[in-house]
């Protein structure tokens, strides 16, 4: 341990400030997209969580949150289908990107889940690889959907900058409704 920087306190203290605002923001944008979601009759499949990873041990790489998540079931609880958004507060290390990012998708599965827990079952560097520029849905190739959701038969998924949804509005015409219609293709 060496002898802290002239002002390195302080900036603690305004990082620790600015770092909360950021967890609000996107904690509106969940609730945001919940009730969005809750609209149309989706219901997330695991309510008060929303990241994976954290911990308290002696291993600072484990103490910010890089990433958050919701997953989403259909109307009448149907388990072949979810629509999830992942929001990557830390910039994917695949890809190319330049910004934080919102990665949406929607995926059928081959029978219903029986296990609606999917922290970190997934695996997202070969999609969001291949979607870096794609802000629409795409359909995902047999491969892309192996290595994300294993037992998947058909999905689709998109990525946009976190930054630009900036109203419940934009989130609906940028996401939720992308979402619905993909799954309508499904």
């Amino acid at each position: 341990m060496s002898s802290p920087p002239h002002g390195f306190c302080e900036s603690i203290v305004a990082c620790r400030l600015f770092l909360k605002e950021v967890h609000r923001q996107v904690a509106a944008l969940l609730r945001s997209l919940d009730g969005l979601f809750s609209n149309r009759g989706w219901t997330p499949t695991n309510r008060p969580n929303v990241t994976w990873g954290l911990g308290p041990a002696l291993n600072p790489d484990r103490w910010l949150v890089d990433y958050l998540y919701r997953y989403y079931l259909p109307p009448g609880g149907a388990r072949d289908r979810i629509s999830g958004v992942f929001i990557y507060l830390e910039l994917p290390e695949v890809g190319g990107y330049t910004s934080p990012v919102c990665f949406a998708f929607a995926v059928k599965f081959g029978q219903p889940l029986v296990n609606l827990d999917f922290d970190k079952s997934w695996e997202t560097d070969d999609v969001m690889r291949a979607l870096n520029g794609v802000t629409t849905p795409r359909a995902l190739t047999q491969e892309e959907r192996d290595s994300f959701l294993p037992g998947t038969t058909a999905g689709e998924a998109f990525v946009i900058p976190l930054c630009e949804p900036t109203c419940e509005d934009d989130l609906q015409n940028r996401i939720v409704t992308p979402l619905d219609v993909a799954q309508g293709r499904l």
